[in-house]
């Protein structure tokens, strides 16, 4: 071969790779940009715009390139409306709407369509996000008969997903979502255990503490940074709060030169630490947190930059701090929460002070919240995520205070004070004052 037939030059080669590399570099970085938006401007995208980003969908792999699905365009306000009424309230949270449908007549057994589908979506919102635009894949809404009708879809087609589209409201901050690592999915030549592997069972006692952190960082990072997790009800934390701001005010424990300290367990959501800063001239405290990701804290820490943090292992135990020590430990509406307890309250022990006290509160088996809750699993047959009300936190398992009472007094803890407290009937609640035995 002479050198006019070898095409394998070092220049061209470098060239190509060269041009490989910047476009892997570019389609990253739209990978890494893409985000789930939730806060829009009030500008609606014109139909150009949106014609080029539907037009994306033509170049995603599909079934045997049948093609069988559609995309509805909705931006006229009242039909938005209906929509967002016979769906979900998610829909006004953008100026448009794009439909996903799906023609089920023709891929049933594999679901083809479906997957079909799901890649065009896909390409729409990499194509938007490189537009600067903003989107939010819904698969949580009801009403699809309805939605048929009021868009005149017929009724072989299935509604198999809601697109929130605009251009972003660049002054609501995001917040990123905590993402596995590679190695947590990705399986070589045979299916292996992964710790990020969730469990379907609503019971916390079935999960080992490295699964229900994995899960609790994943969905708790969608909804904590809009404050859209709460314990139960909000004014039961309020009156939780109120109930520890009387007992420690009547608490004559030593006080340091800093003053009396407190520690949140299991801070999480940050209801109680919230509750309590309304009550901050009531107490002179200085508030901790303690949790298993430090995910959390740093959202609270973004409003109450003094907060200082703990991080627990998965074994309950303190990974920093070294020998602190507090006044005051809570664990609000947080037992129901995590499984192995004795192990943790046998470790808060350790972290209060000589004179510390822990205040516990919980809604325990015998409730009508409970029991509701319980009926509710039974009925419907609910996994952690679908159908079970307190998904944001995961799953759970409501004790009896029989049950927390021998465990207070197993792990070194003895009762000064206990009652009952909340609205009846649903937002009732036991609370308990706990001293070091």
């Amino acid at each position: 071969m002479n050198d006019s037939q070898n095409y394998s030059t070092t220049d061209s080669t470098d060239a190509a790779g060269s041009s490989r590399n910047s476009d892997y570099e570019y389609l990253k970085r739209i990978f890494e940009n893409r985000r789930s938006t939730r806060a829009y401007s009030n500008v609606k995208p014109d139909t150009d715009q949106i014609r080029e980003l539907i037009g994306s969908a033509r170049y995603a792999p599909n079934s045997c390139n049948l093609q069988h699905y559609g995309f509805i365009y909705v931006d006229d306000d009242s039909t938005l409306k209906a929509i967002g009424d016979a769906a979900t309230h998610k829909v006004s949270w953008a100026p448009a709407l794009i439909v996903a449908i799906d023609d089920t007549r023709f891929s049933r057994g594999r679901r083809a369509g479906l997957q079909s589908l799901a890649a065009a979506i896909e390409n729409i919102f990499l194509a938007a996000t490189a537009r600067g635009m903003g989107a939010c894949w819904m698969a949580g809404f009801r009403g699809d008969d309805a939605i048929k009708k009021i868009l005149g879809i017929p009724p072989h087609f299935e509604v198999t997903g809601l697109m929130s589209i605009g251009f972003p409201d660049d002054s609501v901050p995001h917040e990123p979502t905590v993402r596995l690592e590679t190695d947590d999915y990705l399986h070589i030549n045979k299916f292996e255990r992964k710790a990020a592997e969730l469990i379907t069972s609503t019971n916390v006692d079935r999960w080992p503490m490295e699964k229900l952190i994995s899960y609790r960082e994943r969905i708790g990072s969608v909804y904590a940074p809009r404050k859209r997790i709460s314990l139960y009800h909000g004014d039961m934390v309020d009156e939780a709060a109120n109930i520890f701001t009387s007992l420690a005010s009547r608490h004559t424990g030593k006080e340091g030169a800093g003053g009396r300290k407190l520690l949140d367990v299991a801070s999480y959501d940050g209801c109680f630490i919230r509750a309590l800063q309304k009550r901050a001239g009531e107490l002179d405290l200085h508030v901790s947190t303690a949790d298993y990701s430090d995910y959390f804290p740093q959202l609270l820490r973004r409003e109450l930059p003094d907060l200082d943090t703990i991080l627990l292992t998965p074994r309950h135990e303190a990974a920093t701090g070294g020998d602190a020590s507090f006044d005051f430990l809570s664990l609000v509406f947080k037992a129901e929460f995590l499984p192995d307890r004795e192990t943790l309250l046998r470790n808060l022990a350790r972290l209060a002070g000589d004179d510390g006290r822990l205040f516990v509160t919980s809604v325990t088996a015998g409730t009508l919240r409970a029991v509701s809750y319980r009926v509710d699993r039974l009925l419907k047959r609910a996994n952690v995520y679908e159908r079970n009300k307190l998904y944001h936190f995961g799953p759970y398992r409501h004790l009896r205070a029989s049950y927390l009472e021998g465990a207070f007094r197993g792990a070194g803890w003895r009762i000064e004070e206990r009652g009952r407290a909340g609205r009846w009937p649903d937002r009732t609640f036991r609370w308990w004052w706990l001293a070091p035995r």
